[in-house]
């Protein structure tokens, strides 16, 4: 982690060595000098060099959590509403997250101004966009919650001059690089798999959606 800092200070992209990296503050400062095409693989690949780096023996089981464990039934929504923006969308997508106060507004909000900032990057193809902002933005404990619209919006991205279509949105609340890198190498797997995002598409309910998660 050291080497990445020295790095970034040299590039003059931070002034100096801060107390806390995480993954989120990479990912922010990568996507203000470049776009992003796979988000989610940087995001895990991120996460294990960082984890790699702070614990030098391995690290307990306990300290990471599966994919179910922050994905439960009651945060998986599925929407047929044809009048939604996709403004509207991610705050519903993580309407379960904000009533069980494992976000705050405030988060939900930079996801929004990020988005309109720098473009759709958070839409990783396939019709899926991983929202998510900085732990430091309003994040009270790791979650995660997954809507999808039966009636797909578009995110116009102002810098491409192309608008994104997205179908799933998967509502990440991350509080370090440690407690979310299993369930979000597990997410990644299952986003390479077509099958099992068109189960996902195709769903009529939430515990069929929670049934495939594994």
């Amino acid at each position: 982690m050291e080497t990445i800092e020295k790095e970034l200070i040299k590039l003059k992209i931070i002034k100096q060595p801060s107390s806390i990296i995480t993954v989120s503050n990479l990912m922010d400062i990568i996507s203000e000098y470049a776009r992003i095409s796979d988000p989610s693989g940087l995001e895990v690949a991120l996460s294990k060099l960082i984890s790699k780096d702070k614990y030098s023996t391995s690290l307990p089981t306990e300290s990471e959590i599966s994919i179910k464990e922050i994905l439960s039934i009651d945060n998986i929504m599925i929407t047929a509403n044809t009048l939604i923006n996709w403004e509207d969308a991610v705050y519903f997508a993580f309407a379960p997250l904000l009533k069980k106060k494992i976000v705050t507004k405030h988060y939900v909000d930079q996801i929004i101004c990020s988005t309109k900032k720098y473009g759709s990057y958070m839409v990783i193809g396939n019709e899926v966009m991983l929202a998510h902002a900085k732990p430091t933005d309003g994040v009270k404990k790791v979650g995660m919650s997954l809507l999808v619209l039966k009636k797909p919006v578009s995110i116009y991205d102002q810098l491409t001059d192309q608008e994104k279509i997205v179908s799933v949105i998967i509502g990440l609340a991350p509080v370090n690089a440690v407690k979310h890198v299993q369930a979000l190498s597990q997410l990644v797997e299952l986003l390479q798999k077509p099958n099992w995002l068109k189960k996902i598409k195709t769903s009529s309910n939430p515990e069929t959606i929670y049934e495939n998660l594994l």
